[in-house]
């Protein structure tokens, strides 16, 4: 059933697109895509041992994750760290820490129950460019994958 607007990842300009027809109607969904796009590709607030890659301080996430986990502490913090690995090296444990990220970033849609299982996998699939190959079984059992592209080098400060 269709019940959210549809927001997808655009590589290029590393932002969300809001889904459009060919009427220029929007696209609605049932919402996993645009979850899965807001989980990923926002930034998740900086802890406060993590290096920042501009040397800013400036510890990024959604500016009311305090206000809302001061209301609901079981509530879920928005976004992911992939923001934190823009001006890494493409070596393997930077791969594996980015693949963590995702989970991370995912896994409230299993402790919420919206899905059984997230698998993550994530691989160097271009000079500064990472794969993220994101596949999802629902409450139902059907299975929903994507894979994403992330440009490591584009993600400025």
């Amino acid at each position: 059933m269709a019940t959210d607007r549809l927001i997808t990842f655009d590589p290029a300009t590393l932002s969300g697109d809001l889904g459009l027809g060919e009427d220029g109607a929007i696209v609605m969904t049932d919402g996993l895509e645009t979850a899965v796009t807001i989980s990923l590709f926002t930034d998740r607030r900086a802890r406060d041992d993590d290096a920042i890659p501009d040397n800013s301080g400036d510890r990024r996430g959604w500016c009311l994750t305090h206000r809302q986990q001061d209301e609901d502490p079981e509530s879920d913090e928005i976004g992911s760290w992939l923001w934190l690995l823009h001006r890494e090296k493409q070596l393997a444990s930077v791969v594996a820490r980015a693949r963590s990220y995702a989970e991370t970033a995912l896994a409230w849609m299993v402790r919420r129950k919206y899905a059984r299982q997230v698998t993550v996998t994530a691989e160097i699939t271009a000079p500064g460019l990472l794969g993220l190959s994101v596949e999802i079984i629902r409450r139902d059992g059907t299975r929903w994958s994507r894979i994403y592209d992330y440009y490591w080098t584009r993600h400025a400060a």
